[in-house]
């Protein structure tokens, strides 16, 4: 998809971008992974892949910007980081795109990307995207992956009716691409002289049921708050052995060598 389909669509305001309660899980849910894979430690330079969270809420970058000195934002559509780089004006926000990334080899020791690759319409596109974040993480860099999971049976079907509804529910907001499982990412990466240091499944909430009970729930409130707390319990399936059939997204942590 191009720049203009993006901009197009953020600019249009589509009333199915605008979930705050489930925003907010999402925010929640990605800032707990990063705490517990990353932990303490603190990076000179950080890029995180896109910015569309940004742009239609919170999103990550704060949680993000606490384990980098600079942290570096990239999306396709210059009305996106537009308007990040208004909310986040630390952010060093620029138009890239992942496929051809105008930065030099070795540049960033931590890449963030949260289901950034999995809207491109050919495999090799994802592919050639996993290479360039690869070959701009310096050695020793963390690479923490998040790819749509094509096993889970909502995303399969969704996959699927996407080009024909995408960008007319809250289900479809937006048009889906090729993805990757766990065990292709992990090999994947793998050719890339990489090493897998986790892997797991995450967002195994049952989406379409919270999607319609929290779309009118303020997050700020009480009640949103402890709606939060319960969605996140959900994460507790990610340990039982029904996971890939559960979580949502498929999650990976490599190092590069």
């Amino acid at each position: 998809m191009t720049s203009h389909y993006w901009d197009d669509l953020t600019r249009g305001k589509s009333p199915h971008l605008s979930y705050p309660l489930w925003r907010h899980y999402c925010d929640a849910l990605h800032a707990s992974l990063l705490h517990e894979w990353i932990g303490g430690r603190r990076f000179s330079l950080a890029l995180k892949t896109d910015l569309f969270d940004e742009a239609c809420g919170v999103g990550v970058v704060p949680a993000l910007a606490r384990f980098a000195q600079i942290l570096v934002g990239i999306d396709i559509a210059e009305s996106i980081v537009e308007q990040a780089s208004r909310r986040y004006p630390y952010l060093e926000a620029h138009v890239e795109d992942v496929r051809d990334l105008s930065y030099p080899a070795n540049s960033f020791d931590l890449i963030f990307s949260n289901s950034t690759l999995d809207h491109f319409s050919q495999p090799d596109e994802l592919q050639q995207a996993v290479h360039e974040l690869v070959r701009v993480l310096r050695d020793g860099g963390l690479l923490l992956l998040t790819l749509d999971n094509p096993l889970h049976p909502v995303i399969a079907i969704r996959n699927q009716v996407s080009r024909f509804w995408s960008g007319q529910n809250a289900l479809l907001p937006y048009q889906m691409g090729h993805t990757l499982s766990l065990r292709q990412m992990v090999h994947l990466l793998e050719s890339c002289h990489c090493q897998i240091l986790r892997r797991s499944h995450l967002l195994h909430i049952p989406r379409v049921l919270f999607l319609h009970l929290s779309r009118n729930v303020d997050p700020s409130t009480c009640l949103g708050r402890q709606m939060v707390a319960s969605m996140l319990a959900f994460e507790g399936l990610q340990s039982l052995p029904t996971s890939p059939l559960t979580g949502h997204f498929a999650a990976i942590l490599a190092v590069k060598r």
